[in-house]
């Protein structure tokens, strides 16, 4: 699945030191990249930019317990795919992928890029999930910014399927499921929805 973000209406510079804070519990080693795409090619995998990497390993704690990891993007000004999307800048999905298959690596909690180690005007949100029958719900992150995505996973317990799923903000308003992910066949149902918060 992928996140929207907003990255402004100025490209971003390698000047402007940018880099992805994850709030994540890390569970096996693993090779982290991270990839940008526009919104009307996130399905499509050729589309996808790379803009940055690192190898990560595994919590020290034996709980397992989330923590927080910062990866440089540094793969910016010298990026010919980037540069022909106008660079790195405007409303973009970003993926982020790890190197292994049917293990799990990684659970992430917290997503956000940071420039100049800068905190982000646009404050984070918390994100409540109701109890479902028959099944479970998750999101990616556990909070989220006013205009960033949601990706909302399903578990339908076994026998049963998704009858219908409903998000709302803050005032009860719905809201519209922006895309289904459609890019693993084998991953749990999901939806991306927009974060809307208003005043």
């Amino acid at each position: 699945g992928f996140k929207y973000f907003n990255f402004g209406n100025k490209a971003v510079k390698k000047s402007d030191k940018l880099k992805l804070k994850l709030n994540c519990k890390l569970i096996n080693s693993t090779q982290l990249a991270v990839f940008v795409a526009l919104p009307e090619n996130a399905n499509l995998v050729e589309k996808h930019i790379k803009i940055g990497s690192m190898d990560v390993l595994p919590t020290s704690s034996k709980e397992g317990d989330f923590e927080n990891i910062e990866i440089p993007i540094s793969n910016i000004e010298n990026n010919d795919a980037l540069k022909k999307i106008g660079g790195l800048k405007g409303k973009l999905a970003v993926f982020i992928s790890f190197n292994g298959e049917n293990v799990e690596l990684c659970q992430l909690k917290e997503i956000e890029f940071v420039k100049n180690n800068k905190p982000t005007p646009n404050p984070l949100h918390e994100i409540k999930i109701e109890t479902s029958m028959h099944g479970t719900l998750s999101t990616t992150a556990s909070r989220s910014r006013s205009n960033e995505s949601v990706k909302v996973s399903v578990f339908p317990d076994e026998g049963y399927q998704l009858a219908s799923i409903k998000v709302v903000d803050n005032k009860g308003n719905q809201l519209i499921a922006v895309q289904a992910n459609k890019i693993a066949p084998y991953a749990p149902e999901s939806y991306n929805f927009l974060c809307q918060i208003r005043k």
